[in-house]
């Protein structure tokens, strides 16, 4: 396998080995961005660069290629540092450069992305929308944790709302501290600077704030009494001072028709429709 001819008018010599493994490099990273898995990766590549190829062939030599990889990484395992996930809540993850995903991602969107994550395995079982609508990814997280943002004074909480693909991974940690709805992105005003702090919260459920009840009774109003009239209430007795009796209207006057109040004009401000990006 190498790189194909895309263009006849290049003048790009693909045989020799270093151009073309450039060039099919470029072209193999093009595909990794079109699915999630390193099989379809694979057997798209292969497809693409035989046209005469059919499904058997590309699936045989996509299963070939992935057991050379486990042969070379158990005989020359990797070097590089170890990514251990922060799981203490309150714990520093990172802090630098934040992504975003584009404003046409809105809150229905996010939910519906959470709902299919939890149906495939990759999110907690206690996973629950953002009441905010503030959404967060990051490769060692799954769909339902939540981390803590700090950027520009301003701070808040979001929640993995989707997964960064395997393939994926090392590109996005080389350049993301921590991947945003749009709508998160701008509340923590990362659109005019981009620095951010990030830790993490743990998967506990949000409880929705409690209405406050009244812990005082209210106070009674004093009524004056006249001497030698019952107090006024039903039947003479005392008022319940946490009620107000319900005022009738007067009688109408026999010799005189009661006039319609006319009602008032109301005029209708349009309701603003949303915007497409």
């Amino acid at each position: 396998m190498g790189a194909r001819a895309d263009d006849e008018e290049s003048e790009v010599d693909l045989r020799d080995p270093g151009v073309n493994a450039d060039v099919a490099a470029a072209q193999f990273a093009g595909e990794m961005y079109e699915a999630w898995d390193w099989p379809t990766i694979l057997y798209s590549f292969y497809l693409l660069d035989n046209e005469d190829a059919t499904g058997q062939d590309a699936e045989a030599w996509a299963e070939a290629v992935l057991d050379s990889s486990e042969r070379l990484l158990a005989h020359y395992p990797p070097t590089g540092p170890r990514i251990d996930p922060v799981r203490e809540e309150g714990k520093a993850i990172g802090e630098g450069r934040a992504a975003h995903y584009s404003p046409s991602y809105d809150a229905a969107w996010w939910e519906g992305a959470m709902s299919r994550h939890a149906s495939w395995g990759n999110a907690v079982d206690t996973w629950q929308v953002n009441p905010q609508g503030f959404y967060c990814v990051h490769p060692d997280y799954l769909v339902g944790e939540r981390l803590k943002l700090e950027a520009n004074e301003r701070v808040l909480e979001c929640t993995i709302g989707d997964r960064v693909a395997e393939p994926h991974q090392l590109g996005w940690r080389s350049r993301w501290a921590v991947e945003l709805s749009w709508s998160a992105f701008t509340a923590l005003g990362l659109d005019r600077n981009n620095e951010v702090a990030v830790s993490y919260l743990g998967d506990r459920i949000i409880e929705p704030t409690p209405t406050p009840s009244p812990t005082t009774e209210p106070t009674p109003t004093e009524v004056e009494q006249i001497p030698g009239q019952a107090p006024s209430g039903d039947n003479g007795d005392t008022p319940d001072p946490t009620t107000s009796p319900t005022p009738q209207p007067p009688e109408p006057s026999a010799t005189v028709s009661p006039t319609a109040t006319p009602e008032p004009e109301v005029s209708e401000t349009p309701t603003a429709e949303a915007t497409a990006p």
